[in-house]
């Protein structure tokens, strides 16, 4: 799934809305990023935080936790995507790509994770 995301990302240039980064789509503060560093953010084509928590669920939901917890984690990552397009660390569109690759990526691995919890 990264490697994928890593030739997505080397082909997709799209402007950040990540305000601290430079050449953010908003012109304000711009000048310096985290810890007062110049950043270039134009790697948002799709999300790995997404990715990652879709890669996460999956095998937790292999492994033979109560529904409780595989619920919990169906949550967790429904929120962390809500949180990361509401905050505009991500657009809409890079969350939807970042699932619409990952969950049948995961899926099509399943039994290899069912295995790993027998």
């Amino acid at each position: 799934i990264f490697a994928l995301r890593s030739s997505i990302i080397v082909v997709t240039t799209i402007p950040t809305p990540v305000r601290s980064c430079l050449g953010a789509t908003s012109l304000d503060d711009t000048q310096s990023g985290f810890a007062a560093a110049e950043t270039y953010c134009n790697d948002l084509m799709f999300s790995g935080h997404t990715a990652f928590h879709i890669i996460l669920g999956s095998v937790w939901m292999a492994s033979p936790m109560p529904i409780l917890f595989q619920s919990l984690m169906v949550c967790y990552i429904l929120g962390c995507t809500f949180v990361s397009v509401a905050v505009k660390d991500h657009y809409t569109m890079d969350v939807l790509v970042a699932s619409y690759i990952s969950i049948p990526l995961c899926l099509l691995r399943r039994t290899r994770m069912l295995a790993l919890f027998e």
